[in-house]
């Protein structure tokens, strides 16, 4: 009897530090031991209903435990999916070290998250491939600028007829400025048209009220315009081309919805007659475009003037020498 009280007073020692496991076991240590004792055999029963309860306890947070345990692998599986979706759609793009980055980032989280082990070696190897094909365009690429520079390079003089020269790369050195100046021009005006036909195809898009890929045509746009130096004043009518996506989609949403709700009141009569057709909401900024398109190429005139007249500079300098 003595050792059962013992073991009750550690039972309840580890009640109340919530260590339901030890708590229960050592009730039950002390109620084998009054039994053999015969004393105190009205405290058995007593006992029995605590360790019951405290085995509900010790169920009830272990079931919240797991629940929380899977709510949190279930954020970590929901955040790799979007890093996999992503992924996915830069790898399309051709951007495969961005991809390469949302492809690790899935795999560490779903690591985490205890995913299956072969749909996880899918990805892993969907990532080793990836790998290797940038590394392999890494190494064309650095091929390509090898021979870009051993490459002779044309160069036309700036006054009288056409004439072309052609001179060694790397013993020139106002000739290779002349050439890398020349081609990032040609490079900004083909990120240029190809952001003009993002915009030419988010209105087209717009006109057939798919205002989802309208919109990611205007930001394509915005993207493509902003790595080319155009400033927030020079695309503001894009910005305004943006908006108005939106609005003209609240505005299509809220015609349709108001059909349907006149159809769904109208009486045979009313069916048969003449509707007013919905107005077409379009865009003015035309004008605003054109403005700041004509802005930029200004701008671009004069760099490209200002450019000529160093050249012109540096040809005088070199002849006087």
């Amino acid at each position: 009897a003595e050792e059962a009280v013992r073991h009750l007073d550690l039972a309840e020692k580890y009640e109340s530090q919530q260590n339901w496991a030890k708590a229960i076991e050592e009730y039950s240590k002390a109620v084998e031991l009054l039994k053999l004792s015969g004393l105190l055999s009205l405290h058995i029963d007593d006992i029995n209903e605590r360790i019951v309860h405290l085995t509900q306890i010790s169920q009830q947070e272990k079931a919240l435990q797991r629940k929380e345990v899977e709510v949190e692998l279930s954020g970590l599986r929901d955040e790799a999916f979007h890093f996999l979706d992503k992924a996915k759609s830069l790898e399309v793009d051709g951007r495969y070290q961005e991809a390469i980055s949302c492809y690790s980032s899935a795999i560490k989280l779903l690591e985490q998250a205890k995913w299956d082990e072969s749909l996880l070696g899918q990805i892993k190897l969907k990532l080793e491939k990836l790998v290797d094909i940038f590394k392999q365009q890494q190494i064309m690429a650095h091929q390509r600028a090898l021979r870009a520079e051993q490459a002779p390079i044309k160069v036309e003089k700036s006054f009288g007829a056409p004439e072309t020269t052609i001179i060694p790369a790397g013993l020139d050195k106002r000739s290779k400025l002349r050439m890398e100046f020349e081609t990032q021009k040609r490079r900004e005006e083909d990120i240029q048209n190809r952001a003009f036909e993002s915009i030419d195809m988010g209105k087209n898009l717009l006109e057939e009220k798919n205002f989802d890929v309208a919109k990611s045509k205007y930001l394509e746009a915005l993207d493509l315009l902003r790595s080319i130096g155009w400033t927030d004043e020079n695309l503001s009518y894009l910005y305004g081309d943006i908006d108005s996506v939106e609005r003209q989609r609240v505005a299509f949403e809220k015609a349709e919805s108001q059909k349907v709700e006149q159809a769904a009141r109208a009486t045979p009569q009313t069916v048969t007659s003449e509707t007013t057709p919905q107005k077409e909401i379009v865009p003015e900024i035309m004008d605003v475009q054109s403005k700041a398109i004509m802005k930029y190429e200004a701008k671009k005139r004069r760099e490209d003037e200002v450019q000529k007249k160093a050249f012109e500079l540096m040809d005088e300098g070199e002849r006087l020498i």
